[in-house]
């Protein structure tokens, strides 16, 4: 096995270990609907990571998988019983299957996706804004097939895009025609309960569409119990401003496909979120979450890498530096302890 194999095969092993142990600690074992929501929270930890190996490569994709593993938000909505859980693994694992659709061609993956799609749509009522984030991945990646392909390789790449994506329509349509069928009978209850609760139906349209909009954000580093421990959450920040400074560069004259899905995934299904006058739930947005922050980190370690080699006046490597992996290491030991602080009290 090739080293990048090894170390792949060790840090997922690694984050799936963790992920058990701080969803069955203290937990009797006996086989329930309880157990069977945390093993799904295990599960979505895994598909956490293959997503983001697709996307950023293993050693985000670890960093990732690992501060969702040790996240007392994630922790606590797999070991409370909450349904919520499904949503990180549904929508995960339907990222997964676009992602693995686009790479390979295989209709599969999109029939996947779509299956999962609807999965999602049954399960949460504000599940459909993944429609759109799936609209927007489906139009950059046809930008970036105009871009930078040939004329006779472009027609035959958007036959297959349009193919595949056709396929994942059709399948999550058919699945979820009884879903659409209840939902048009009940259309005009549905309008008036959703209107009269949301920014639409206040006042100060602008001024509560703000309100709300700081107030979801403020949840990740600001409120009483934050969904971040701080340090996690300057993290996610630093992820952030770098993933939409790069979003705008366009350097092959294109946004990046990556960048978009990332951006746009963050901020649209966060929407429920932005116009609702109630508390919704933000589990969705915890694959971004992670990889944002698991983003922010990477940029520390690998400058902090790359400073030592310079320093040493050494050859550049492809490896992380002695100093940098001791870094890292040290930097998830110390987010392990707070989270689980956070989660069970005092390690003494």
């Amino acid at each position: 096995m090739k080293p990048s194999r090894k170390a792949q095969a060790w840090s997922l092993l690694g984050v799936t270990v963790t992920a058990l142990i701080f969803r069955f600690f203290r937990v009797p074992f006996s086989i329930s609907s309880e157990e069977g929501l945390i093993m799904a929270g295990v599960l979505s930890v895994i598909g956490l990571y293959i997503l983001a190996r697709r996307i950023y490569g293993w050693q985000i994709a670890g960093i990732a998988a690992f501060l969702a593993a040790i996240s007392h938000w994630h922790v606590q909505i797999s070991r409370s019983g909450s349904e919520e859980i499904w949503l990180v693994l549904i929508i995960t694992f339907v990222f997964y299957f676009v992602w693995e659709g686009l790479r390979t061609n295989h209709l599969t993956d999109y029939i996947w996706a779509g299956v999962l799609t609807a999965a999602g749509l049954y399960n949460y009522e504000n599940f459909y804004f993944i429609i759109p984030v799936l609209i927007i991945i489906f139009l950059s990646y046809w930008s970036f097939l105009k871009a930078d392909f040939s004329h006779s390789k472009y027609d035959h790449s958007r036959h297959v895009l349009l193919k595949g994506f056709s396929v994942l329509l059709l399948t999550g349509i058919i699945i979820s025609l009884p879903l659409l069928f209840s939902i048009w009978m009940n259309r005009f209850e549905i309008l008036n309960t959703g209107g009269a609760s949301s920014v639409f139906s206040q006042p100060q349209i602008l001024y509560s569409f703000y309100d709300r909009f700081a107030a979801t954000f403020s949840q990740f580093w600001f409120s009483d119990r934050p969904l971040l421990p701080w340090p996690i959450g300057i993290f996610f920040a630093i992820g952030l401003i770098k993933e939409v400074t790069h979003l705008f560069k366009r350097k092959h004259g294109h946004l990046s496909v990556a960048h978009v899905f990332m951006v746009s995934s963050l901020f649209i299904l966060l929407i429920p979120n932005f116009i609702s006058m109630h508390a919704v739930s933000t589990a969705m947005v915890i694959p971004f979450v992670m990889m944002f922050s698991a983003r922010g980190i990477w940029w520390l370690i690998n400058n902090v890498s790359k400073w030592q080699y310079m320093t040493t006046e050494g050859p550049a490597a492809e490896t992380l530096h002695f100093n940098a992996r001791l870094a890292l290491a040290a930097l998830l030991i110390a987010f392990t302890v707070v989270e689980y602080y956070w989660l069970f009290g005092p390690l003494i």
